[in-house]
C-alpha cells in the first residue's frame, strides 16, 4: 500500500502539460548555462596589467527610477576585453569619484574607483583640482570576498591605474589609464624593471 501511495505521489509531481515541461527544460538550461559560463572577472588577478578606457554614456531610452552609468568602456588585459560601467558617487568627505563595476551584465563583477588629482582646501574643506593636474586620473581596482561566518569583507587583491582625461579627434572626452599590479614594499626594483 505504501509503494502504491508513493507511486501516485510521484506521478502527481510530474508535469502534465508540454508547457510545464518546456518551462522546466528552460529553467534547467539557464541554470547549467550560468554555472558553466566563464566568468570574465576570474581572468583578472593580482598580476594583471592592461588598459582601462572609459567614454561618456548617454542612454537612448531613459526609464524613470533606473540608475545609469555616466561612462562605459572596457578593461583590455590583452587576453580579454572586459566591459566596465562607471557611476558617480561621493565619499564621506564629500569628494566625487567614479565607482566602477567591472564585468559583463549577468556575470560576476569586481569594483574599482576613479579619482581626479585633488587637494582638500584647509579653509573650507572642499576638494579642488591640483594645479597642473586637471586631466590626471588615478584609482584602484579590487576584488573582495566575504569572510566566512561574518558580515565583513577582506581584500583578495588590488590593482592600481593611472592615466589622463583626453579628448578624441571628434571632440569626445574620454579617460585612458594604464592598469598595473599594486607595488608592495621591497618590490620597487622589480616593479620598475623595463619602465626606463
Amino acid at each position: 500500500m505504501t509503494n502504491a501511495k508513493n507511486t501516485q505521489t510521484s506521478r502527481n509531481a510530474l508535469p502534465t502539460h508540454d508547457e510545464d515541461m518546456d518551462k522546466l527544460v528552460t529553467q534547467a538550461e539557464k541554470q547549467f548555462a550560468h554555472r558553466d559560463q566563464v566568468q570574465l572577472v576570474d581572468l583578472i588577478d593580482a598580476n594583471t596589467r592592461g588598459v582601462l578606457v572609459l567614454f561618456p554614456y548617454n542612454p537612448r531610452n531613459v526609464e524613470a527610477g533606473k540608475t545609469y552609468p555616466v561612462m562605459t568602456g572596457h578593461l583590455d588585459t590583452k587576453r580579454v576585453k572586459i566591459p566596465v560601467s562607471a557611476f558617480v558617487k561621493v565619499t564621506e568627505e564629500g569628494r566625487e569619484f567614479l565607482s566602477l563595476a567591472i564585468g559583463p551584465q549577468g556575470q560576476n563583477h569586481i569594483g574599482g574607483a576613479v579619482f581626479r588629482q585633488e587637494e582638500q582646501n584647509q579653509g573650507n574643506g572642499s576638494w579642488e583640482l591640483a594645479p597642473g593636474k586637471e586631466n590626471d586620473r588615478y584609482g584602484v581596482i579590487g576584488k573582495t570576498q566575504l569572510i566566512e561566518g561574518t558580515e565583513d569583507y577582506e581584500t583578495v587583491f588590488e590593482l592600481r591605474f593611472y592615466g589622463k582625461r583626453r579628448v578624441s579627434g571628434a571632440g569626445v572626452p574620454f579617460i585612458k589609464a594604464q592598469v598595473y599590479p599594486e607595488r608592495k614594499a621591497g618590490d620597487a626594483a622589480e616593479a620598475m624593471a623595463g619602465c626606463f
